[in-house]
């Protein structure tokens, strides 16, 4: 099932209306302790499904906020930006930022259902956008995130499956 970003929006904002439920089953991770929970405003449990689309709406609307404190800070990211050193919540920063610059109109989506397996969770994007040229781009990618017991991401991996280029228009 595809998910679009305003409807992913509009899911996420019905989280903080929602009492945690009784049990961490299917695929719940209860988040840190209440010293670190400030940062996680949104929810007590996180969803690896509702982290891509934290991610996939950040990706679209250049929004940080809900994703930064998604991100360990020591994640790591195996696609590392060539010449960074930026680790943790800034190294996404410094991906969404890059790519927003080089595509315009920029829309990521959830392709498939999250898939989750010990403290990895996978899922194929759907990346749109138009080049500097006016092409249209698009993309699938399969995401790979490791989490933590908190549902933090940890590390990142992703390997693109298909690329298709229209002329400008």
């Amino acid at each position: 099932m595809t998910i679009g970003w305003r409807s992913s929006t509009e899911r996420w904002k019905g989280l903080t209306d929602r009492a945690p439920p009784r049990s961490v089953r299917g695929g719940c991770f209860p988040l840190p302790s209440s010293a670190t929970q400030s940062a996680f405003s949104y929810s007590r449990i996180v969803k690896p499904a509702d982290v891509f689309e934290v991610l996939a709406l950040a990706f679209s609307t250049g929004e940080l906020d809900e994703a930064g404190p998604l991100f360990r800070p020591d994640y790591f990211d195996h696609q590392q930006l060539e010449g960074s050193d930026l680790k943790g919540p800034e190294e996404f920063t410094a991906v969404v930022t890059g790519a927003r610059r080089s595509l315009d109109d920029l829309a990521v989506r959830v392709r498939s259902p999250v898939t989750r397996a010990d403290d990895l969770a996978v899922a194929v994007l759907g990346w749109r956008g138009r080049d500097r040229s006016g092409a249209l781009v698009e993309r699938e990618t399969v995401e790979v995130l490791r989490l933590d017991v908190s549902g933090r991401i940890v590390e990142h991996w992703g390997l693109e499956i298909r690329r298709a280029l229209t002329g400008a228009e």
